[in-house]
């Protein structure tokens, strides 16, 4: 059975680095976003399941708050 999963942003901040791209194969903990906080820290954002990318709903430099989803993962279970 085949489910989408939502990674979203925790940060308020701008999008510093995407290092996935559509259809990636993705591992338990991976990084995959980095995120130039407004406190200016680099955040990394990873996924606690393996799975593929489906799609990107952000792009470098984009503005984001917490909630945003950033990507949809494909997973299997």
């Amino acid at each position: 059975m085949n489910y989408k999963e939502l990674i979203i942003s925790p940060y308020y901040g701008q999008i510093a680095e995407i290092y996935i791209e559509k259809g990636s194969r993705i591992n338990e903990g991976e990084q995959l976003f980095s995120i130039h906080t407004l406190e200016g820290n680099i955040e990394y954002i990873s996924f606690g399941i393996y799975g593929y990318i489906h799609s990107i709903e952000v792009c470098e430099g984009e503005d984001v708050i917490p909630g945003m989803v950033l990507a949809y993962v494909q997973t299997e279970f």
